[in-house]
């Protein structure tokens, strides 16, 4: 009977606190379709960013936080790239990002609180103690890296030289334009590509890439 009110207890003011942070993400998606709304005709980061924020909202309401989290981070580095685009008001993606990384860590704090709660409730002495049992705590905080604010930079000019030009061929004169090396190049083309930002053609060198339709 005590197990049972000490789990009770638990889930009622884990509710209490997620309600909250409910409440702030789904008024961030509003605002991520609010301000895609202006982006360019055709642009298919719009789709991305309405994507990630729907799955967002339903990923908290069913009390996935370690999920949420993952798709937060990944939501602010297309944010990120949406900003180096200027495709709105640059103020616009940095307050989103900024109250996104908000609720990141409010999600971080409850995972730190429910593990803090976590001796209240009996379990198998049998099984070996599991070290680190809060995922979160490894994410909380997190702030960009100089080598992914660089990594998020060539994909930028990637997406821009795509915009101008319609296709590119991952040469070597490509890679002197944007600055990188001919394999950081092929990365960041691969890396598009698993994203659904980009396109390829072809196979080896004749390979060509092209912005993905949406």
């Amino acid at each position: 009977m005590r197990i049972y009110v000490a789990v009770n207890q638990m889930i009622q003011e884990r509710d209490e606190r997620l309600i909250v942070v409910e409440g702030r993400i789904f008024r961030l998606c509003l605002a991520i379709y609010r301000v895609s709304e202006k982006f360019p005709e055709g642009e298919i980061l719009k789709n991305r960013i309405r994507g990630l924020a729907g799955d967002i909202f339903s990923q908290i309401y069913c009390q996935k936080m370690s999920q949420t989290i993952d798709s937060i981070g990944a939501l602010q580095k297309y944010l990120k790239l949406c900003q180096a685009l200027n495709l709105s008001s640059p103020m616009n993606f940095i307050i989103l990002r900024r109250e996104y990384q908000s609720a990141r860590e409010s999600l971080a704090e409850i995972g730190d609180r429910q593990v803090a709660q976590a001796p209240n409730v009996k379990v198998d002495e049998s099984e070996p103690e599991k070290k680190d049992m809060n995922p979160l705590l490894v994410r909380k905080k997190k702030a960009f890296s100089r080598k992914q604010l660089e990594i998020i930079d060539r994909k930028k000019q990637i997406v821009e030289m795509l915009k101008k030009d319609g296709k590119i061929i991952a040469n070597d004169d490509v890679a002197r334009e944007i600055g990188v090396a001919r394999k950081t190049l092929n990365n960041a083309l691969r890396e598009l590509i698993d994203e659904g930002i980009v396109n390829k053609e072809g196979s080896f060198k004749d390979s060509e890439y092209y912005l993905a339709k949406k």
